[in-house]
């Protein structure tokens, strides 16, 4: 009777360490399935958030380079319009001073001109006159 008492005592030594080593496996694969769960949960989030600030980093520096270029733009067409308006002004102004002194000088020389002609005519129409009478009146005395 000592034998199978012996026996059965191994049995049950034999059933504890299967229920232990059942334990302790599904124990780790609870533990592994955590872990794995875990770090797939934060590798999600990690990657969401990451992800969602590429974007908003991306929108924010397409948002930059939009208004860079369009503030670049209206700068330099406003640039342009405003040397267009100062170069035409400019061209109109310097356009009527050279006309209005052009003007003014050529009017200027053709008083002068006339001045001189109508001198010298009727400078040389007295002198000729002059002559004129001076000789007929000595015509005159020398026949009287």
């Amino acid at each position: 009777m000592e034998f199978v008492s012996i026996s059965f005592q191994r049995t049950d030594l034999v059933t504890i360490t299967i229920i232990i080593i059942t334990i302790i496996i599904i124990t780790t694969t609870i533990i592994i399935i955590i872990i794995i769960i875990t770090s797939t949960t934060i590798i999600i989030i990690t990657t969401t958030i990451v992800i969602i600030t590429i974007i908003i980093t991306t929108t924010i520096i397409i948002i930059i380079i939009i208004i860079t270029i369009t503030t670049i733009i209206i700068i330099t067409i406003t640039t342009i319009i405003i040397t267009t308006i100062i170069f035409t002004i400019t061209i109109i102004i310097t356009t009527t001073t050279i006309t209005i002194t052009t003007i003014i000088i050529t009017t200027t020389i053709i008083i002068i001109t006339t001045t001189i002609i109508t001198t010298t005519i009727i400078t040389t129409t007295i002198i000729i006159t002059t002559t004129i009478i001076t000789t007929i009146i000595i015509i005159i005395y020398q026949n009287a």
